[in-house]
């Protein structure tokens, strides 16, 4: 796999679950929104990724996160479990990733919980 670097995974990851969110709270279907960032960020518009071998490995991870918690969960169990094969390197990266995706549901959860405050106001 080519060098993707992990500030493009996050910044594609963060843009999804922005995207995302707004799409769920116009009450849209979620699936063109996962569209919609890939098309901006993929090689048609921005180019932040480019080669082949990124789009199948970001293609790959997306089945996984595409299937909500129990996704996340079979993620966690892979990056944690020592059973699972993966190289050291893969279990560290992907432990990052784990760390990004809580802090940002914390965040997520906090703007949330800011905005209900302030419409009751």
């Amino acid at each position: 796999m080519d060098e993707i670097g992990l500030a493009n995974v996050l910044l594609l990851l963060g843009s999804a679950v922005l995207v995302v969110t707004g799409f769920r709270r116009l009450e849209l279907p979620t699936a063109p929104g996962y569209i919609l960032v890939g098309m901006l960020l993929g090689p048609a518009a921005f180019g932040l990724f480019s080669s082949t071998g990124d789009t199948g490995f970001l293609a790959e991870f997306g089945v996984v996160a595409r299937q909500g918690p129990v996704g996340l969960t079979r993620l966690v169990v892979a990056v944690r479990g020592a059973e699972s094969g993966l190289p050291e390197a893969v279990r560290e990266l992907g432990e990052v990733l784990l760390e990004e995706i809580a802090g940002l549901k914390a965040k997520i959860e906090e703007l949330e919980r800011r905005l209900c405050a302030s419409v009751r106001d």
